[in-house]
């Protein structure tokens, strides 16, 4: 198994409780807690926490984070010893998604470019809101906020690695003038 073969879903937040568990902080949108929460449970059976294949043996969910047994870790000391570690899963047992959904980790890296050609960087990270997703674009005009929504993200090429941008009034400090015509 390498890297490539994995996908980040989270990272160890804490421990809980004096058996070793652990606190698993998803960076799944909240909509997928629940069905990752499921897949974890009752289908996956490990994870892998920085690089290294851990067996599940229980997975149940407490309020924004899941609380996760591995086989053989039965000490909070030792189960400290993970705290900040990434979580990880095989990309191939992934759920697949709706056409048109991307994961996260498909968009970063992602080129930005305006409807007039103007290139404005690379997709660093996507943060969630709740109300919609915010693409954080870095490139040589600084980091520019995105929210992903119908009228700014007017094509996203997969083939390309490419996402095609309307820039509304504000979103860049020399953006655009929108006319009130």
């Amino acid at each position: 198994m390498t890297a490539k073969d994995l996908i980040v879903v989270g990272y160890i937040k804490g421990v809980h409780g004096i058996k070793g568990e652990l606190k698993l902080l998803l960076d799944v949108s909240h909509d997928a807690v629940d069905e990752f929460t499921a897949k974890l449970r009752d289908e996956w059976k490990s994870i892998f926490i920085d690089g290294k294949p851990h067996v599940l043996e229980g997975v149940r969910r407490n309020k924004d984070i899941l609380l996760i047994t591995l086989e053989g870790l039965r000490d909070r000391d030792v189960a400290r010893g993970f705290t900040g570690k990434e979580v990880s899963i095989e990309k191939s047992l992934l759920p697949e998604l709706p056409e048109g959904d991307l994961y996260i980790y498909e968009l970063v890296g992602m080129s930005v470019v305006t409807e007039d050609g103007l290139e404005l960087g690379l997709i660093k990270d996507v943060i969630s809101t709740g109300a919609n997703d915010v693409y954080e674009v870095h490139g040589d005009r600084g980091e520019i906020l995105l929210p992903a929504i119908d009228d700014v993200i007017l094509d996203v090429d997969t083939e390309a690695r490419r996402i095609t941008v309307h820039l509304l009034e504000g979103l860049m400090e020399d953006s655009p003038k929108q006319s009130d015509d």
